[in-house]
């Protein structure tokens, strides 16, 4: 059986939160810096799923609880759209979510995505691009992808 190809949606609304980059990460640019000049995690800009062997599993009422992490980069406004199968998924009543790096801290996007709108062997990912005035030079970050599994 064939899915729809209409855009999913939830009416969960999004949480964002900022925290400080975990030290885990930071020590992956230990050494990468070159003086007060460049800052080697303000240059590389992240969007990763906090995932399992690239997995997240399904809660036993079905939904599905995600975090974005984004962080680094240039301190500017991003969009990141979310995908369930190579369809947007329309969140908070948005195509997008929209949010701003911060230096030095981590920008965590927390989405709920229910039974009606992902299943088990789905795969999600997102991308997140520059926007408004902040946009540059395009930037295109992917986030995933990662898969639903129900945890057999």
């Amino acid at each position: 059986m064939k899915k729809s190809t209409e855009a999913k949606t939830t009416e969960t609304p999004v949480k964002i939160k900022y925290t400080d980059i975990p030290e885990k990460i930071k020590d992956q640019y230990e050494g990468t810096e070159l003086g007060d000049t460049f800052d080697a995690i303000d240059a590389s800009p992240n969007l990763e799923i906090e995932s399992k062997n690239s997995r997240v599993e399904m809660k036993e009422d079905g939904s599905v609880d995600l975090t974005f992490n984004a962080y680094g980069g240039a301190q500017i406004t991003r969009k990141m759209t979310v995908f369930v199968n190579n369809q947007p998924v329309k969140i908070d009543n948005g195509d997008y979510v929209k949010y701003r790096v911060k230096k030095n801290k981590m920008c965590q996007i927390k989405v709920k995505l229910d039974k009606a709108k992902v299943s088990d062997g789905d795969v999600i990912y997102a991308i997140a691009v520059d926007t408004g005035k902040d946009y540059r030079l395009g930037v295109e970050l992917l986030g995933g992808p990662i898969l639903v599994t129900n945890g057999d």
